[in-house]
Order: structure tokens, then C-alpha cells, then sequence
């Protein structure tokens, strides 16, 4: 995936993105895009050049990842959204759509990066009897790609032709004539949000698209200010194609079961069916971000939704959080507020670190007029990992009087107003049960004052 975060103005109602798009240069990477490039040249001369099998498996399974991290600087990486698919993920989401696809299929990936999902696709596509240069001129029908990098259209171009290689039966595959440079001409360099229609009309859409983030205009029906690039990308995607079309994404959980997507949500399920999502956790190793697939067939007539439960888990209990407890975010923004009004006691996650009781009474006070908290409550930080041990890791405040508490922290205040209450929620968010349910419900590492109110009573 590829693309720049610097963007001013996104997504309208008719379907259209104006973009003003400042790219951050790939060209150091070119020095690897080169080499690749040798090989192929190579390997259809006249005089083939044998790429070893280990090699092969190489250059198809992370080796454009590793270089461009060695390459490119990781600013210029994030601005584009550049960190590519590595080969388990990328099989894992086209396994559910292959038998689907065949040589009469049309494939497109609008943001290919460095051709991870289209390669997966060429999986399931024929070679035609050991002749490269048939089997290349077939996939080149079926495999479309766009994106802004030049140095990443070369990129995928050439491993898709190694990736033909591979799947020769021998070394005495027949070459014939091949010119690389009319070799994939439906992979171009190409802006898929620039607010035109696809070149093509798919029968499928596959994609993994930038997790960065841009301002949505004024009438974005779905969302305001910041929004999710990968969100744009999806309601690009099924703007833009037609009915029928399958479409495999790979997108950042927080589109799955953050809040503020609720509405994206539901524009996806009035215009897609929505048959499988796959929770997946973190991208990979060198990118802090839980990802999911969401499997999708276009139906435009969907107009009352899908109604899918985007993989959350049922609540079976009689109780959750939300019956004992008002939840909310903690009022004080320390950088934004300023020190007036009525000196308060004040709460904030830094000292609170390890703590299972807190005593406000001997806090530190500050000058402060908007919401407070009286004791007893409990609080959790906002912050944590799917990764982590415990999700949620929660403090009883006691103390005579109102506390301000920082916006870091959730705060979840008891119902009936008692310290029993709030030391039987500290059972029920220590439960192994507890992390279980929210690293199913949400893995974003701020998961949501929702999320905390769903949260089964399992003591």
C-alpha cells in the first residue's frame, strides 16, 4: 500500500476526491528497483538467465518490505502509507476469494504498492504450457494495479513476472519474444481517489490500502475532520464498482469497531454484502497497527444493510459495565485547559502507575471549572496494546472530595455510589475473560468508552 498523508480536501457525496498531494520521494529506493528489474531483463533474454529457486522465494516474500525500510527513511515511508503486505497476510486474505477467481477474472488493486495482493491473485491464475510469454500475455489481461509510486508500478511489474517463473515447470519454460516493457500495461502509475473512475470495470478488488489520516470535506456524509485514508479508499472502491464485484480489504481495526466509523460502517452495508471478517491483529512486526480483512460483494440494491456484526462478540451475560457504571473520558486536556476556576484535586494517569486504591486526599490540586468526579470511581488508562496481559487496568479513587481527572484516563463512576462496587469492576477488568472479550471487540491501542460500557460482568 501507498500513499501520501499530506492531502486538503477528500471525500464529497457524488463520489469525488480533490486532492492536493505533496509526495515524499522514493527515488533512493530505486537502487533496489534496479536490480530487480536486472533479473527480469535476464531472464527473458535470449541467452535465459536461471534465477534460483531460493532467490525466487526471496525477491516474492518480503525482500521489497526489508529494502524499503533500508532504503527509505521511515518519515517518507509514513507520509506515503508505504509498508507493504508481507506474504502470510496477504495469502491468509486472498485464500477466502480464490476459488473465486480464474483467466476470465479482472483484478484490481488501486493501491498495489509493491504487488503483495496481486501476486497472491497470480496464484490462482493458470500458467499455459511452460510458455512464459503466453502465460505472462494472460495474467497481464487479468492483474491491474495503480499507484503513486513510479519506483513501486516497476516493482510490481517485475515481480510478477518472477512470480511467472516460479510457477514454470522447469527451467526449459519457453520465452518466445518477450518485450518487458509492454509487459503488465494495466498497472500504472495512478491516483485511485483523484476523483475518476477505475480504468477497467473488476470482478474483483483487492487491496490494503494506507492507514494514514486526511481531512474529509465539508459534506463527507460518514465523518468530519480526520478521517482514515483506508476508510476513503474502501468507499472509493465500492463507489466505483459494479455489482457483483468481490472485494478483499485489509484495513486498520479502528474502522471495524472504533466509534466515530459508526456511520462508515453503515454506508458499507448499504452497499455491499458483507460475507466474512477476518480479525487479525497487529500488520506486522515493524508497524503498530491491528489490522482486519473484510470480504465484501458489491450490491448497490442493499439499501437496508447487511446488518453484520463486523466480527464483535455477543454479550451472553445478564450484566455489563454499562449497568453498574457511568462511563466517560477523564475532562482535563492539561496542555489545552487553562489553570482557572476553583482549585480541584487532580488525578492523571502517570501517577496512578501500579496502583489498585488511590487516595485523592492527598493529590495534588489545580485550578479547574469544568467536570469533576466525586469518590468513590474507578479509572483505566485509555491506552493499551491487544498484546498486553490485562487490556485494562483499573484504580479505585477514594477521597472527601470532587477530583478533576485527566482526559487519558476513562472514568467509570458506580451507579449505587459505592467503594463495594467499584472493588467488584476491578475483579470483573482483571478477569482473563475481560481481555479476551475486548481484544475480540476492539484492538485499537485506545479502545473506546463504548467497548469499556459493552464489557460483559463476568466475576
Amino acid at each position: 500500500m501507498s500513499y501520501s498523508g499530506d492531502k486538503t480536501t477528500v471525500l464529497t457525496n457524488d463520489g469525488a476526491v480533490n486532492l492536493q498531494v505533496s509526495l515524499p520521494p522514493m527515488t533512493d529506493y530505486a537502487e533496489y528497483v534496479a536490480s530487480l528489474e536486472q533479473k527480469v531483463n535476464r531472464t527473458l533474454g535470449i541467452e535465459k538467465f536461471i534465477v534460483e529457486q531460493s532467490e525466487l522465494l526471496t525477491v516474492l516474500n518480503g525482500e521489497p518490505s526489508r529494502q524499503l525500510r533500508r532504503l527509505v527513511k521511515i518519515d517518507a515511508r509514513r507520509a506515503s502509507g508505504a509498508f507493504f503486505t508481507d506474504s502470510q497476510l496477504r495469502d491468509r486474505a486472498l485464500e477466502h476469494i480464490g476459488r473465486t477467481i480464474d483467466a476470465r477474472s479482472i483484478i484490481l488493486d488501486p493501491a498495489c504498492g509493491a504487488g503483495d495482493l496481486l501476486i497472491a491473485a497470480s496464484n490462482y491464475l493458470p500458467v499455459c504450457n511452460n510458455n512464459l510469454a503466453d502465460t505472462l500475455d494472460l495474467w497481464g489481461t487479468v492483474l491491474n494495479g495503480y499507484d503513486i509510486h513510479p519506483e513501486f508500478i516497476r516493482t510490481t511489474k517485475a515481480r510478477l513476472v518472477l512470480a511467472a517463473v516460479k510457477r514454470m515447470k522447469s527451467s526449459h519454460y519457453i520465452v518466445d519474444s518477450i518485450d518487458p516493457r509492454c509487459l503488465f500495461s494495466n498497472i500504472q502509475v495512478r491516483d485511485s481517489l483523484d476523483g475518476h473512475s477505475f480504468h477497467c470495470k473488476p470482478t474483483h478488488i483487492v487491496v490494503n490500502p494506507p492507514y494514514s489520516s486526511i481531512d474529509a470535506a465539508a459534506d463527507c456524509k460518514w465523518g468530519g475532520g480526520k478521517v482514515s485514508v483506508a476508510g476513503v479508499f474502501l468507499d472509493v472502491c465500492l463507489r466505483s464498482a459494479k455489482d457483483d464485484t468481490v472485494v478483499c480489504a485489509i484495513l486498520p481495526d479502528v474502522l471495524r469497531s472504533g466509534s466515530r466509523y459508526k456511520k462508515w460502517r453503515e454506508q458499507v452495508e448499504s452497499s455491499a454484502k458483507i460475507s466474512a471478517v477476518d480479525i487479525v491483529g497487529q500488520f506486522d512486526i515493524w508497524t503498530d497497527v491491528d489490522v482486519f480483512v473484510l470480504h465484501l460483494q458489491v450490491d448497490s440494491t442493499n439499501a437496508r444493510g447487511s446488518r453484520s456484526a463486523w466480527g464483535q462478540p455477543e454479550t451472553k451475560e445478564d450484566n455489563c459495565v454499562d449497568d453498574l457504571f457511568e462511563v466517560c473520558v477523564g475532562a482535563v486536556i492539561p496542555h489545552r485547559h487553562a489553570h482557572t476556576g476553583p482549585w480541584r484535586r487532580y488525578i492523571c494517569a502517570r501517577q496512578l502507575s501500579g496502583l489498585t486504591e488511590y487516595d485523592t486526599d492527598t493529590a495534588k490540586s489545580r485550578r479547574f471549572q469544568g467536570r469533576v468526579f466525586r469518590p468513590p470511581f474507578v479509572v483505566v488508562r485509555r491506552t493499551t496494546r491487544p498484546s498486553d496481559c490485562a487490556r485494562v487496568f483499573g484504580t479505585v479513587i477514594t477521597g472527601e472530595q470532587p477530583v478533576a481527572v485527566e482526559n487519558h484516563l476513562i472514568v467509570l463512576s458506580p451507579k449505587d455510589g459505592t467503594h463495594e462496587t467499584c472493588a467488584r469492576l476491578i475483579d470483573v477488568v482483571q478477569n482473563p475473560k475481560a481481555t479476551t472479550w475486548l481484544n475480540q471487540r476492539i484492538r485499537c491501542r485506545h479502545y473506546t468508552v463504548l467497548a469499556l460500557r459493552e464489557l460483559p460482568w463476568c466475576e
